[in-house]
């Protein structure tokens, strides 16, 4: 019979990663400084891509409107990424320069 160190061991090996905001906001930033700027789509359709609907905005603009804007801040991230950028105390801890 394995020992309870054993089993407490074999027991966090097997449970999932927990959660870790510093670690995920860091993999989000490098994602959307390699992406080099958002685009935000004016009527709101994703799909209507013509020059005239699109328009590049800054991060700082696209946290500002997260909410109220449609713009391609989630187009690399994880579904958890996801969920992290749109809590409201996570935004708040962004800084800009």
């Amino acid at each position: 019979m394995p020992s309870s160190r054993a089993t407490r061991r074999a027991r966090r090996a097997a449970s999932p990663a927990p959660f870790d905001k510093h670690t995920m906001t860091q993999s989000i930033m490098q994602k959307w400084s390699e992406q080099n700027g958002f685009v935000r789509f004016l009527d709101g359709d994703i799909r209507n891509c013509t020059p005239e609907n699109l328009k590049w905005v800054t991060l700082k603009d696209a946290m500002e409107h997260v909410h109220d804007w449609v713009v391609d801040w989630d187009m690399n991230l994880s579904e958890e990424e996801r969920k992290l950028v749109l809590q409201d105390d996570w935004q708040q801890g962004l800084s800009f320069i």
